[in-house]
């Protein structure tokens, strides 16, 4: 079986779960091999990049005989880029770093792997005590949330490689993106472990709500985020099955799109407003 990825074209998250195939990974033949088309001098969205180092990695430990191609013999920043996030890395793509690392705390979280069982991540704290300046109380109660959401991969998606996270800054956008992927078994047949015959639609929705939980978490990571994301101005996009939901300025949409095994879930910090948390823990206890 041969997917193919074209990166010349535009290219998003949408994109990229378009070009794959729209069946479950265990139906993927034992023999994969992603053909990976990038020209040096076209945009590419990195948050491509975490997407495929997700399905990759979930169908080598599905015990897929996975190989990847990307001509990294081309010379330009978008390719050292690639590197410098560990894409080539984890996803098994041979690259000499002709090129020095420098230490991008407060900017940059490479893609990382968690692991099956991982509760919490060192390098989350680090991002937004450089880009907001919160109260020790705060930078605790935030920590908690992005904990939570960590569980919500590595704990209750049953995906059999845990999960990736990868966070850029942005400063010309004034922006701060963080992205949340694994390839597990997607928040509807998550949630449906305690509500039963919930649409995939009406799934993504109750995900939102404070509380609702699989049945052995506290069902706290999605609500707090999302709320905190609408106060702050800022965008989040959820993506699990056949739908997404986007929200956007303030206000949030459903979508559909093309299906995904997992979840994917980017939040777009607005740098130029605060982080209203005092404002949700007065509202709701957060552990």
């Amino acid at each position: 079986m041969q997917v193919d990825i074209d990166f010349n074209d535009y290219n998003s998250i949408h994109t990229t779960i378009e070009s794959l195939p729209q069946i479950a990974l265990s139906d993927y033949d034992d023999n994969v091999h992603f053909n990976i088309e990038y020209t040096c001098g076209r945009y590419l969205n990195t948050d491509c990049y975490i997407t495929l180092v997700s399905i990759i990695n979930e169908l080598k430990v599905l015990g897929k005989n996975v190989t990847v191609f990307f001509d990294t013999d081309q010379d330009c920043d978008t390719v050292k880029y690639a590197s410098r996030i560990n894409f080539f890395n984890l996803i098994g793509v041979n690259y000499a770093e002709k090129f020095k690392r420098r230490s991008t705390i407060g900017s940059l979280l490479e893609i990382t792997h968690i692991p099956i069982g991982t509760h919490g991540l060192n390098g989350v704290e680090g991002i937004f005590e450089s880009n907001f300046n919160l109260k020790e109380e705060e930078l605790e109660a935030l920590i908690f949330v992005f904990n939570e959401l960590i569980c919500n991969t590595t704990l209750h998606s049953d995906s059999t490689n845990g999960g990736y996270i990868y966070s850029q800054k942005f400063p010309s956008k004034s922006k701060l993106d963080i992205l949340i992927v694994d390839s597990g078994i997607g928040i509807k047949n998550s949630l449906n472990k305690s509500y039963e015959n919930l649409s995939n639609e009406d799934a993504l929705k109750s995900s939102l709500d404070f509380g609702i939980t699989c049945g052995n978490g506290q069902g706290h990571g999605l609500y707090f985020i999302s709320e905190l994301l609408i106060r702050n101005l800022g965008e989040m996009f959820l993506i699990s099955g056949d739908n997404s939901i986007c929200i956007f300025n303030g206000k949030s949409f459903v979508n559909r799109n093309h299906f995904w095994n997992g979840t994917i879930l980017k939040c777009s910090f607005n740098l130029k407003n605060e982080l209203p948390l005092n404002e949700l823990l007065k509202e709701k206890k957060y552990s």
